[in-house]
């Protein structure tokens, strides 16, 4: 799956998150730069590792397993 297909989907998600009402944290918006630069404030999340993200549970098949 190419990066752009993941973005996409995360476009995606938002847009159906925020149709309910619901918005994500500002973090949540955080470019990987951005977290490099915040990284003493941001480290407990780096260290849970709770990404924006969208798994596939580590089975390398989105198509058929993706969260969204």
């Amino acid at each position: 799956m190419k990066r752009s297909q993941i973005n996409d989907i995360i476009v995606q998600a938002d847009e159906m998150i925020r149709s309910f009402g619901f918005t994500l944290p500002p973090i949540a918006y955080w470019s990987p730069d951005k977290f490099k630069r915040n990284a003493t404030a941001a480290r407990s999340i780096i260290d849970a590792q709770c990404g924006w993200d969208i798994p596939d549970y580590g089975a390398s098949d989105f198509e058929a397993l993706g969260l969204f």
